[in-house]
């Protein structure tokens, strides 16, 4: 008597009531789906549920804007006017201070006149040891800080001014300029070179007290340039996305946590599903 199951192919599997049980499949790496041109950069679609609409069309949206500092509020947008006010008020007389004593230093060296001179016997003779040496490149602390402090102060103060320059140690608040001009006025203004130093130690002492005065009214405000106060916008190329730029499909990588013999569950539901797709890398 003849079984009402037919001869079942060569490798076929016998299973009751004519139902194929499906084949496991075998250990292996995990499938990888990658887009290619020729699908124009499209994902395929995937048998298992997303928990979040991935695959939706998303379109690039302009770049927002942030802080250079993230603790930094929004200014205030009328205090910039008031600032940029003060802080011309404060700087026109340490610029002027800054180049009195400039020329005070200047001075100051020219008073030391140093000079050079040739050797009229030996040509070893340390003949220049008095008049260049001992008078302008002293290696006693105090005595170089005596000769060159003027000088010093006034480059630095008059530096400060530039834009090429940066000295944000001194001009970040009017506290530290304030510092600045005071610590000028007395080692590097008064005491030197007559009417001159004078000059240059009451401008210094001058815009000591307008810093001081501007650091109780303005506390958050620079001596230079105020960065926080008007930040520079980027350029209108980069926050603007281009038109030639298509949306595309943006599928975020997320880890398979969950294994089913050695393959991930999207992988071992497409492939029961007989879905086709690219190659598994």
């Amino acid at each position: 008597m003849s079984s009402p199951v037919g001869k079942q192919p060569y490798g076929g599997c016998f299973c009751p009531y004519g139902q194929a049980d499906p084949q496991t499949d075998s250990p292996g790496a995990p499938t990888v789906y990658m887009p290619s041109p020729t699908s124009g950069n499209i994902l395929p679609t995937r048998s298992c549920p997303e928990s979040h609409p991935s695959t939706q069309q998303q379109t690039p949206k302009a770049i927002a804007q942030s802080p250079l500092h993230p603790s930094d509020s929004a200014p205030d947008p009328g205090a910039l006017p008031r600032y940029r006010f003060v802080s011309c008020m404060i700087c026109l007389p340490g610029l002027i201070a800054g180049l009195v004593t400039l020329a005070t230093g200047v001075v100051r060296i020219v008073q030391a006149s140093p000079s050079l001179r040739l050797p009229q016997g030996k040509l070893l003779d340390d003949i220049n040891a008095d008049a260049w040496r001992s008078r302008l490149f002293v290696l006693s602390p105090g005595e170089i800080f005596d000769l060159w402090a003027p000088l010093v102060f006034g480059i630095i103060s008059t530096m400060t001014h530039f834009r090429m320059f940066e000295f944000t140690p001194i001009t970040r608040s009017f506290k530290r300029y304030a510092l600045w001009n005071l610590a000028q006025a007395m080692c590097a203004d008064f005491g030197y070179c007559g009417a001159l130093g004078l000059a240059g130690g009451v401008l210094s002492a001058c815009t000591t007290v307008l810093s001081l005065v501007a650091a109780i009214c303005y506390s958050d405000a620079q001596v230079s340039k105020i960065t926080h106060a008007a930040p520079v916008p980027l350029a209108e190329a980069v926050r603007q996305p281009s038109n030639d730029i298509k949306p595309v499909n943006l599928v975020p990588f997320q880890p398979v946590l969950r294994l089913d013999s050695g393959l991930p569950q999207c992988a071992r539901h497409s492939r029961n599903a007989g879905q086709s797709g690219p190659a598994a890398v």
